[in-house]
């Protein structure tokens, strides 16, 4: 497992997409809890606003970042299947 020093320290170097899947864990987690809040505000940290997903067939480039991306689906039931 990669430390999170680690992760930290090549912050700038590399860029660390995020994906449905990571809020598919995410949102199995209860909403109301801090930690959600801090776990949502690291992968801001940690990936901007660089988003990708899976869509016919080839990955898709987009940016945004989390908070936003989790507005748009927090009422919604996530599928896992679809990633």
């Amino acid at each position: 497992m990669v430390k999170l020093w680690i992760l930290l320290k090549c912050i700038k170097k590399f860029t660390f997409p995020f994906l449905p899947a990571h809020f598919a864990d995410l949102m199995k987690s209860d909403r109301a809890r801090p930690e959600f809040q801090k776990d949502l505000e690291m992968l801001q940290y940690l990936c901007g606003k660089h988003h990708i997903r899976w869509e016919n067939d080839q990955f898709t480039g987009l940016f945004g970042y989390p908070y936003e991306y989790y507005d748009e689906i927090k009422g919604n039931v996530v599928d896992e299947t679809a990633f």
